[in-house]
């Protein structure tokens, strides 16, 4: 049979790490390049500069994702509610109170707006 939740606790550690590189992933995307042409720009091309440009890539996106995304995430759905919140994944250091319940919301003008 199949589980989603792995047994052994590496498994939902590995699992729980890929989760919240997910929510950050855009983010991540977003600045690799930036971080990759500056760092490889100063630093000879190696194993260990990889590593470290990807770590920096990792921590540049989750830093910025934190400060910059979630922020405005929270900011749009207490603008404008999507009608699917009770699907959106809790945002790191959002406040709960940011969100739409799980109540369809109410139409706008007439005109229902997903």
């Amino acid at each position: 049979s199949v589980t989603r939740t792995p047994r052994s606790a590496i498994g939902r550690l590995a699992v729980g790490g890929a989760a919240r590189i997910g929510f950050y992933s855009y983010s991540i995307y977003l600045w690799h390049t930036v971080v990759g042409e500056y760092y490889l720009s100063r630093f000879a091309l190696s194993a260990l500069n990889f590593w470290v440009c990807l770590a920096a890539t990792l921590g540049m996106g989750v830093v910025m994702g934190r400060l910059v995304e979630a922020p405005y995430l929270a900011l749009r759905e207490k603008i404008a509610p999507s009608s699917r919140a009770d699907l959106l994944p809790a945002l790191p250091g959002a406040n709960d109170s940011h969100f739409a319940s799980t109540a369809i919301s109410q139409p706008i003008g007439g005109n229902r707006i997903a």
